[in-house]
């Protein structure tokens, strides 16, 4: 609830501001770089998957070092972005 007169014209400002960040993200250089993995290592990382599906299905604990080996193996870092 509010005065249309005020809100009406900023809602509109808020509209083309948005479209024009969005236009300049279209433009903007992709942020990662798309890379192609040799079949091999596409072949490890799932055996690591299914390595790591199958001790968290046996329920181990988070402490275990056979899971935490297995995570290891597969996170090399974790990058933690704010969402808009």
């Amino acid at each position: 609830m509010g005065d249309p007169h005020v809100i009406g014209p900023r809602s509109t400002e808020l509209y083309h501001e948005r479209e024009a960040v969005l236009a300049e993200l279209e433009k903007a250089p992709s942020a990662f770089e798309v890379v192609s993995l040799h079949p091999a290592v596409l072949e490890r990382y799932e055996e690591q998957l299914e390595d790591l599906q199958h001790a968290l299905a046996d329920g181990i604990h988070s402490g275990d070092p056979e899971c935490a080996k297995a995570i290891q193996e597969l996170v090399e870092t974790v990058a933690v972005a704010r969402a808009s």
